[in-house]
C-alpha cells in the first residue's frame, strides 16, 4: 500500500498595522440604540436621576448608558469601558459624543446615596411602563427569589457570610415568566434574610406590571415560606395574587401530608410512580387553614412490578397555595415551571457577569445591580420587539454573536452617515428586519 506524500502548506506571516479609519467591532448596537430612541430612556433618566452638583460634564443618562452598553456589549468590568471610550466609531452608533473614564464611572457610582437609588428606581419603573403601555395581558405569572452572588473578599461593604457558607451579597430578584424582564431587584447584605421586607418587594413589583394586568400568579421556594408574606398576598387591593409557594417538611406538617388517602398520578408519567394529593393544614400561630397540594415520588420498580430499593421512603414536594382551582395536577406541573427561574439568574451572573461588582461601596454595587438590570431589560425588549419569534429563547450571548458585536465602518456622505456591514454577513436579513420593527414602533 502506497502512502500519499503530504506536501507541508505554506505559512505566511500576517504583518500587523494600526492605519485603518472608521471602524467598529460593535455595529449592532445601533439595534440597543434605537430600542432606547424609542422608549425615551435618556429622558427618563435625566428626568428623574439627579446626582450631580454641577451642571457640566457628562449627564447622569450619558454614565448610566455607558455602563449597560458596555455589559450589553459584554464587558464585565469597569475598565472594559476603556473598549467604547477609544472606539469613535460606536460613540457615533450610540450618539454619545464621550464615554466617561472607569475612575469617574466609579466616582458616579459612589456618588449615589439612598434617595438618589430611589430616583433611579422611579427612572427604571417609568422606562417599564412606557414599554408595557401597549400591553393588554390581564394575567402574568410573577417568579420571585433570591439569590447568592458570590464575592472573593469580605471587605466589600454588605460583602459578608451568607447562609451557604459563601461570601457575597443576596440580591432579591422578580422576573415576569412569559417575557422573562426583569421586573424588579434589591441589593442586600449576605447574611440578610431571603424573604426580608417580602411584602414590599411585593408591592415593588405588582407597580412594575402593564396596567392591564388584573391577576397575578407568583410562584417562590420555601425561603418565601412566612404567614406576614401570605397575608399580604392574600390581602392584596391592587391585584387578585395567587401564590405558590414551596412548603418546608416540618415534621406537624408531614403528618398530615402522609395522612392523605386519595393520590392522583401525574399526567405526564408513564410508570406511574408520581402521584398528587392534596389536604389542608393549620401553622403555628395561624388563624384559617390553608391548602397544601403534594407531590409524592413513589418507590422505583422493576419490569415484574417488584420493589427496586425495599427500603426507601417514598419522596415529598409540597406547596402551599391560595387557587381555589381543583385541578391540583395543573397546579403542581404551575409550581414546577418556577425551576427556570434559576436560568434567569444564570444569565445575570454568566451573560451579564452582575456578580462582579466593581467597588467597595454597597449603595454603589446597588446601583451597579440596577444599571444592570437596564441592560438585561434592553436585550429582552430587543428580542421581545425587534427580533425574530425563535431568539425569544436565546441566550445574550447568542445575540451578541449574530446581531450586537459587528464588524462595520462609519460612512459619511451629504446625505448622512451610513454604517457599513460586511457584504456577506449572514444575517443580515434579520438585522435589517429587526432594525424596520424598532423603528416602526410607537408608544404613548
Amino acid at each position: 500500500m502506497k502512502v500519499k506524500k503530504r506536501i507541508p502548506k505554506k505559512r505566511r506571516e500576517i504583518k500587523v498595522k494600526f492605519e485603518a479609519k472608521g471602524l467598529t467591532a460593535r455595529g449592532g448596537l445601533l439595534l440597543i440604540e434605537e430600542l432606547i430612541h424609542q422608549f425615551k430612556v435618556r429622558e427618563h433618566l435625566d428626568r428623574n436621576v439627579c446626582v450631580k452638583k454641577r451642571e457640566r460634564g457628562f449627564d447622569e443618562s450619558d454614565h448610566i448608558l455607558s455602563l449597560a452598553y458596555n455589559m450589553i456589549a459584554g464587558g464585565s468590568r469597569l475598565e472594559d469601558v476603556n473598549m467604547l471610550r477609544e472606539d469613535e466609531e460606536t460613540k457615533e452608533i450610540i450618539q454619545q459624543k464621550a464615554i466617561p473614564h472607569p475612575t469617574t464611572a466609579g466616582d458616579f457610582l459612589r456618588s449615589f446615596s439612598p434617595g438618589h437609588i430611589a430616583q433611579l428606581e422611579k427612572a427604571l419603573c417609568a422606562i417599564q411602563k412606557r414599554v408595557h403601555s401597549k400591553e393588554k395581558a390581564e394575567e402574568v405569572t410573577l417568579d420571585i427569589d433570591s439569590s447568592i452572588f458570590e464575592q472573593y473578599s469580605d471587605q466589600k461593604q454588605g460583602s459578608c457570610m451568607a447562609y451557604t457558607g459563601k461570601i457575597g451579597y443576596h440580591p432579591q430578584l422578580g422576573f415576569r415568566a412569559d417575557t422573562g424582564e426583569w421586573v424588579y431587584g434589591k441589593l442586600q447584605r449576605g447574611s440578610a434574610y431571603t424573604a426580608r421586607k417580602a411584602k414590599r418587594l411585593l408591592e415593588k413589583c405588582l407597580e412594575r406590571l402593564p396596567k392591564s394586568v388584573k391577576r397575578v400568579k407568583t410562584r417562590s421556594d420555601s425561603g418565601w415560606y412566612q404567614h406576614p408574606y401570605l397575608e399580604s398576598c392574600e390581602q392584596c387591593t391592587t391585584h387578585e395574587v395567587i401564590y405558590s409557594i414551596t412548603a418546608p417538611q416540618t415534621k406537624r406538617l408531614m403528618e398530615t401530608v402522609k395522612a392523605i388517602k386519595e393520590w392522583i398520578p401525574m399526567s405526564d408519567d408513564e410508570d406511574e410512580t408520581r402521584f398528587v394529593g392534596e389536604c389542608y393544614y393549620v401553622g403555628r400561630r395561624w388563624k384559617k387553614a390553608r391548602r397544601y397540594i403534594v407531590k409524592r415520588d413513589g418507590q422505583p420498580r422493576d419490569e415484574h412490578g417488584q420493589l427496586l430499593l425495599p427500603f426507601e421512603e417514598s419522596r415529598y414536594h409540597v406547596m402551599v397555595t391560595n387557587s381555589t382551582e381543583e385541578d391540583i395536577v395543573s397546579l403542581m406541573e404551575f409550581h414546577k415551571g418556577r425551576g427556570n427561574m434559576e436560568n434567569y439568574i444564570k444569565e445575570l451572573m454568566y451573560g451579564f457577569d452582575l456578580e462582579q461588582f466593581p467597588t467597595g461601596s454597597f449603595h454603589a454595587n446597588w446601583v451597579y445591580l440596577l444599571i444592570g438590570q437596564l441592560a438585561y431589560n434592553l436585550v429582552v425588549w430587543l428580542k421581545q420587539y425587534g427580533l425574530p419569534k425563535q431568539y425569544l429563547q436565546s441566550r445574550v450571548k447568542q445575540i451578541r454573536y449574530r446581531f450586537l458585536n459587528l464588524a462595520g465602518s462609519i460612512v459619511h456622505t451629504a446625505r448622512g452617515v451610513w454604517l457599513n456591514l460586511k457584504k456577506g454577513y449572514l444575517h443580515q436579513k434579520e438585522f435589517l428586519q429587526t432594525l424596520e420593527r424598532l423603528r416602526a414602533l410607537e408608544f404613548a
